[in-house]
């Protein structure tokens, strides 16, 4: 079942993947088009490509990595619950993945790492092992965080239900604090979206209502210097405003 699973979401990663290479050109033709009025204008719009996945994928590996910690959070959650009803470690991360496959309607990366606990723990492998290796996989700070600290308190014989406890409520902590600022922010990230489209839209706007003021931007060596240099501006300006916009807690 692990095994399909992990298929279906490397097909879907190369759809994605796909998805964006076909946006992404598709994006380039049209700046090539308004910025040169020629479909030789894909030679300089190309890397426009390249920067549209690369920010596609970061953005899609951020929303991964929030729903990952939110499931952690809600699996550590049981975990802790069924340590104060007095299960042993081991047994606690068992119960766990129980309790959440029953929750879960659907699987998700979680459901995933309980059956691996389950699995590793049957080969006699240590609690602690998997959830390091499970953390420098998921590639999320808070997990790793955790992990060092779970270690830790296992082989020192540390209070685990306190240690997870607070880890839960840390990861709420966050996540409540990164909403709030999501919505502190959400009329300035509209307003940098419409600042991002409006050079585009006055070039369009002229090009249709008053093309002979812009007509000698095209199809000369001068017209061609002049819009690359606004197409680097523009592309450096909408850059740097995803970089403001990108408030992470």
């Amino acid at each position: 079942m692990t095994g399909s699973l992990r298929r279906l979401w490397s097909d879907r990663g190369r759809q994605k993947l796909f998805a964006y290479v076909i946006e992404g050109f598709v994006g380039a033709v049209i700046f090539g088009y308004i910025f040169y009025n020629s479909i030789w204008g894909l030679i300089p719009t190309a890397p426009f490509i390249v920067l549209y996945i690369k920010i596609r994928r970061e953005r899609e590996s951020e929303r991964r990595k929030e729903k990952l910690l939110c499931g952690f959070k809600e699996g550590m959650n049981v975990v802790a619950v069924a340590l104060r009803a007095g299960y042993s470690v081991e047994n606690a991360f068992l119960e766990a993945g129980r309790e959440m496959a029953l929750i879960h309607k659907e699987r998700s990366e979680i459901d995933d790492f309980f059956d691996s606990v389950r699995g590793q723990l049957s080969v006699n492998r240590n609690i602690e092992e998997v959830l390091a290796a499970y953390a420098e996989k998921s590639g999320v700070d808070d997990i790793i965080s955790f992990s060092e600290v779970f270690t830790y308190a296992k082989r020192s014989g540390g209070n685990m239900v306190e240690i997870i406890q607070d880890t839960v409520n840390t990861i709420s902590h966050k996540a409540d604090t990164a909403r709030e600022i999501s919505v502190l922010i959400s009329s300035k990230q509209l307003e940098q979206l419409v600042m991002d489209i409006v050079p585009v839209g006055i070039i369009l706007y002229l090009r249709l209502t008053a093309p002979e003021l812009i007509c000698r931007l095209y199809g000369n060596l001068y017209g061609i210097a002049v819009m690359t240099a606004c197409l680097m501006v523009y592309a450096s300006a909408v850059v740097i405003s995803l970089k403001l916009a990108d408030i992470r807690v």
